[in-house]
Formats: C-alpha cells, structure tokens, sequence
C-alpha cells in the first residue's frame, strides 16, 4: 500500500515512495520519479466532500458503519480504494483537531493539504 507521507527530518525523500532524493524527479514537487509523480498526482485530485467527513465522523460513531459509508462514498465515485481512504484518514485528522486552515477548501471540496509536517 502507498503511503503518500513527507519526512520533516532535513533529508529530501519522496512524498510517494519515501525514497531519498539527490534531485527533482517529475513533474510534481517533491518526488522522485514520474512514476510517483503520477500517483502523487492522482492522490491530489480525488476529492473529498467536507460535509461527508463531517456526517461520518461527527454523526456515525459506529466504526462498523464508517467503514461502510466510506466503501460506498468509493464505489459512488468510482475512486482509487486505497488512496481515497488514506486521504479521508489524513483529512479527518484535521477535522478533529479543527486545524481547517491546514486544508486547501474549494466549493466544500478538500484536494490538497497544505501542512507538510505530519
């Protein structure tokens, strides 16, 4: 499974793949190779509705049931299943901690997230 993360710790690694970077290797900022640069690319389009974080973490407290609106919300939109769900663990994450203005919001639609410390 991807893992999509940034290492704070000075050295240069890849967003994607965690690997260490001597350069710039495609064309998104931060990875190693075009390959990564694609997924990285992928990664950053899937949107994520601020209102279906805030139902389904808010509303639902039953993890069984999470789950199941989270599969469907993937199969609806026909997305990527394991880097949709990473990406609405990491939104969720700063949902609850209410540190919105670490997400990019455009029309109640989280693409990008702008914190790179995690």
């Amino acid at each position: 499974m991807l893992t999509f993360t940034f290492n704070g710790d000075g050295v240069k690694t890849c967003k994607c793949c965690e690997k260490k970077m001597s350069s710039k290797g495609g064309l998104y900022e931060g990875v190693c190779s075009s390959t990564c640069s694609s997924q990285q690319l992928e990664y950053n389009s899937i949107p994520i509705s601020l209102l279906f974080i805030k139902r389904i973490y808010t509303h639902i407290n039953d993890e069984k049931i999470r789950e199941e609106e989270i599969e469907k919300f993937i199969k609806i939109n026909k997305l990527n299943k394991d880097m949709t769900k990473h990406k609405i663990k990491r939104v969720s994450k700063y949902f609850l901690s209410n540190e919105l203005d670490k997400l990019e919001i455009i029309r109640n639609l989280i693409y990008h997230i702008n914190h790179k410390g995690e």
